[in-house]
Formats: C-alpha cells, sequence, structure tokens
C-alpha cells in the first residue's frame, strides 16, 4: 500500500537526513546519513561566513570567489543531497526537482540572520 506523502512528511525526512529506517532503504542510506552529518558543521560555518548559499532548488551554491576546498564540500554536498532527493522521489512519487525545491523553502525559513538565500525567481538575498 503506498503511502500518501504530504510536502509535511517529505520535510520532515529531508530533515532527518534520510535516515535508513525512514525509507526502509538499503546500506548505503546509513553511508549517506553519516556523511551529510559529518559536513553539517562545515555547511554551517561556510553558511555563517557567507562564502555559500542555498539555492532555490535545494543545493549550496558558492557566493563570489571561494578556495577549491569550498567548492569542494559544496561539490560534495550537493552530490549528496542530489542521492537523497533521489532516494526520496523514489519512496513518495514526487519529482526529484520538487523535492529539492521543499528543501530549498525549508531551508530559506530554517537561514539565520546574514545567510544567502535564492528566492523562487533567482534573486539573491541575505535573510
Amino acid at each position: 500500500m503506498k503511502i500518501f506523502h504530504t510536502p509535511i512528511r517529505i520535510a520532515i525526512l529531508l530533515n532527518l537526513a534520510l535516515l535508513p529506517s525512514a525509507l526502509g532503504g538499503p546500506a548505503g542510506d546509513s553511508a549517506l546519513q553519516a556523511r551529510l552529518e559529518e559536513r553539517q558543521p562545515e555547511v554551517r560555518q561556510l553558511l555563517n561566513k557567507q562564502l555559500v548559499g542555498e539555492n532555490n532548488r535545494g543545493y549550496l551554491e558558492v557566493r563570489g570567489s571561494a578556495l577549491h576546498e569550498v567548492h569542494q564540500i559544496v561539490a560534495d554536498e550537493n552530490s549528496d543531497r542530489l542521492k537523497l532527493y533521489t532516494a526520496l522521489a523514489a519512496e513518495t512519487g514526487e519529482k526529484v526537482e520538487e523535492i529539492g525545491r521543499q528543501r530549498a523553502a525549508d531551508a530559506a525559513l530554517q537561514a539565520k540572520r546574514g545567510h544567502w538565500i535564492q528566492d523562487r525567481s533567482g534573486a539573491w538575498r541575505q535573510k
């Protein structure tokens, strides 16, 4: 039986960073969760330093010039976010792009003062 998934349920699953039990998924889910959790302090630091922002598709984006290390963190984070969104899309029947947009809206709400966020129209602003 397919469970009806609301945007709220999807947001909850996104905030849980795809706990393996949330989707009953393969063993790789726990590795994905671990990588996302391990990287969070670095991601928060980059957001706080205003080196990156949350775009309107649910991914990090480098703001201005940055060291190679910053680009690598962003690439790794975005790769894992895509895997997360893809798994959630398979579970919920939503499109990957919609999962990302929902994550972007949630990230904008949770952003701290000074963080860069991109609105639906594509304009960047600091919260």
